[in-house]
């Protein structure tokens, strides 16, 4: 009984420790955010972010204010700073005193580290540094926008018939402030028929692509437009589309992770090299015959079809007490429709042991 009131008596202790450390400092925010932009309309205005000393101990806090990033600037009063250490700034905050913490945007290093991948940023406060008394991580966010926005990234083309090349249009908007000159490019599976040389700003517009493959089976697929802008940067989209495919003719397609395998084995150690593969298509995969280009290579192979859906292995057994480089082959006859004469790779060392 005894212990079990330490015990309620220990977390509530804990409790109450934690709520004063965190009511020492009030924060005007949970977090420094600066909206939405693209890169041609970074904000130039400075965001305000305020901290008071609510303690209630008569003694001055002691703080440390720590940004890690170069893409952001951060302006303190000059008077408060006690010292400055790389990306630290150290101060006096008096109780009931406050600061105003001004955050900007390093356009250049802003530029320069997320054009390609746009990175989470925060400042951390840390208080009562002789003694630690806590710490808080304020995260800085904002919403990078692309130059091109896209209504709909993935297309719902309904139904379609077997055979056909059906045509693709995407509704676009540009959200730069000029003019816009660009020159798309499709993936090779695709021919673009309509897109406009130049775009006005927050004009809309159309991009029109037909397929140079015919369908063969239902789908989600990814089409990749590569836009070369007028700041000489490559814009990479994703788009997506959805096809459903009637009339689809009964097939079977083996879709292997890999052809190609390579290993390096000590001299009599394990020589099975693994081939993994998938049925994508409608009817059962059959294959009829597996050989190997030498007698050093034994081929193993499932005699049972593999359903559709269905996922099944090649295995190749390769005799290693033959030291040196190898590359052998397995050849696999099967009703797959696209490769009914599949050729198969291994390929290694072996070492003495």
């Amino acid at each position: 009984m005894i212990k079990g009131y330490i015990k309620i008596l220990f977390f509530a202790i804990l409790i109450f420790t934690r709520g004063a450390l965190s009511a020492q400092l009030l924060l005007s925010k949970d977090s420094v955010d600066f909206g939405s932009f693209t890169l041609d309309s970074i904000p130039d205005e400075a965001v305000t972010f305020k901290v008071t000393n609510i303690s209630k101990s008569p003694d001055s806090l002691k703080i440390q204010i720590y940004l890690d990033s170069y893409t952001f600037k951060m302006d303190l009063p000059p008077d408060k700073i006690t010292e400055h250490q790389y990306n630290s700034y150290y101060l006096s905050l008096a109780k009931g005193e406050s600061i105003n913490i001004r955050f900007s945007i390093n356009r250049l290093q802003f530029i320069k580290a997320q054009y390609w991948a746009p990175r989470k940023t925060d400042f951390t406060l840390s208080w009562n540094l002789a003694k630690p008394n806590g710490s808080i991580t304020v995260p800085i966010t904002y919403k990078l926008l692309p130059k091109i926005y896209w209504d709909h990234e993935e297309l719902n083309l309904g139904a379609c018939k077997q055979g056909d090349s059906p045509v693709l249009t995407y509704h676009f908007k540009n959200l730069t402030k000029e003019i816009l000159q660009w020159k798309p490019k499709a993936s090779p599976d695709f021919k673009i028929l309509n897109c406009p040389d130049s775009i006005l700003p927050n004009q809309q517009g159309e991009v029109q692509l037909r397929m140079n493959t015919t369908l063969l089976a239902d789908s989600i697929n990814e089409l990749c437009l590569t836009i070369l802008t007028n700041d000489d940067k490559d814009a990479f989209y994703r788009l997506k589309y959805k096809i459903i495919v009637t009339n689809v003719k009964k097939y079977a397609a083996a879709k292997f992770k890999s052809d190609k395998l390579y290993r390096e084995i000590e001299r009599y150690g394990d020589g099975k090299f693994v081939f993994e593969f998938e049925n994508t298509g409608t009817i059962p995969l059959i294959i009829s015959n597996c050989r190997s280009s030498c007698g050093c290579l034994t081929p193993i192979c499932p005699h049972e079809p593999i359903l559709p859906g269905k996922t099944g292995v090649i295995i190749g057994q390769y005799d290693t007490s033959r030291v040196g480089r190898f590359t052998k082959t397995l050849t696999l006859n099967s009703n797959d429709r696209y490769m009914p004469n599949r050729v198969l790779t291994v390929s290694g060392i072996v070492g003495e042991q």
